[in-house]
């Protein structure tokens, strides 16, 4: 029994080389196959089916079917690197063409609020109202029961009407011609008093965009005030006294700040501020129809001083 055992472990131990001969042949044979696949798969059948018919098949030739079988996942293996590289290239365009979207989506907004706003090489009409205080109080005098009346000849009530063109998306010149009337104050049954002038005002104005339908306006310019006229009338015994002073035309500054609000396309709403200031001197005065001198006249009267801030509400329309 030993002897037979040894004779049989001998024979186990040649099986198992024998067996691990064919499996090292049967790796190579597929390697090679796999190797030749980069090339032409079907090729290389015909070169492995021109053996000698009574020549005996390797046993490791039943198994070339699995090796060509495989053959197109070795393939698979060997071109998807290739095969990738391509994708690769074909993925880096479209983030090529995504980039000069990206800055168009961040450029578009800014520039269809410039354009919505832009005033260049465009007209604009607007009519507006105007309230408004002067900075000085002149005396009048005292009337019955002794209260004393005073007016200004900067602020009062008043309209006008503006043209203005665009010269840049930014500039802005402006022309406004209109009429102010300023009264008494307090109200007194027993006087009237007004003083009423005329003004052409030129501006230039520099333009603050906010958003595509609001936007702000800061400008200055000079003005020409004309018609400048005085009324004093009290009312008493014999009718009472009339007095009428006329005054040259003057030439003042003024600062002027406007809110802009687009409602319609073209069409906006203006709120602005104007700060100005001019002073009148006496032309003539006359009293009860007879023309009488203006040393007559108090300093106050003769060099009035016509400053004063002024709000106007309008409504702008864009050509």
């Amino acid at each position: 029994m030993g002897r037979i055992g040894t004779w049989l472990l001998a024979v186990l131990v040649c099986s198992l080389v024998a067996a691990s001969a064919a499996l090292a042949g049967e790796q190579q044979s597929g390697t090679a196959l796999s190797s030749a696949a980069t090339g032409t798969v079907l090729q290389e059948q015909p070169a492995a089916t021109e053996k000698p018919a009574g020549e005996p098949r390797p046993e490791t030739a039943g198994e070339i079917k699995p090796a060509l079988q495989s053959a197109p996942s070795a393939t698979a293996q060997i071109v998807t690197p290739e095969a990738e590289k391509a994708p690769a290239v074909e993925e880096s365009k479209p983030q090529a063409e995504t980039k000069p979207a990206a800055a168009e989506l961040t450029i578009a907004p800014s520039q269809s609020v410039a354009a919505a706003l832009s005033t260049k090489g465009k007209f604009n009409v607007e009519l507006g109202l105007i309230g408004g205080v002067g900075f000085k109080q002149v005396d009048v005098g005292k009337i019955t029961g002794g209260d004393h009346l005073w007016f200004s000849a900067g602020g009062g009530y008043g309209a006008e009407v503006t043209i203005g063109y665009g010269a840049t998306d930014r500039t802005e010149v402006d022309l406004t011609l209109g009429g102010q009337e300023s009264v008494e104050m307090p109200d007194n049954p027993d006087a009237d008093v007004t003083f009423q002038r005329g003004f052409v005002l030129a501006t230039g104005k520099y333009v603050v965009p906010v958003n595509d339908r609001m936007r702000f306006k800061i400008g200055g310019g000079i003005g020409r005030y004309s018609a400048g006229r005085l009324e004093v009338h009290t009312f008493g015994v014999g009718g009472g006294v009339l007095g009428v002073v006329d005054y040259n035309p003057a030439y003042g500054l003024h600062l002027s700040g406007d809110f802009e609000g687009f409602f319609a396309t073209n069409t906006a709403f203006v709120a602005g501020v104007r700060l100005s200031t001019v002073r009148y001197k006496a032309m003539q005065y006359v009293k009860d129809g007879t023309l009488q001198p203006l040393e007559d006249l108090s300093g106050d009267f003769r060099n009035l001083y016509g400053g004063g801030a002024d709000f106007t509400i309008r409504i702008a329309r864009y050509f």
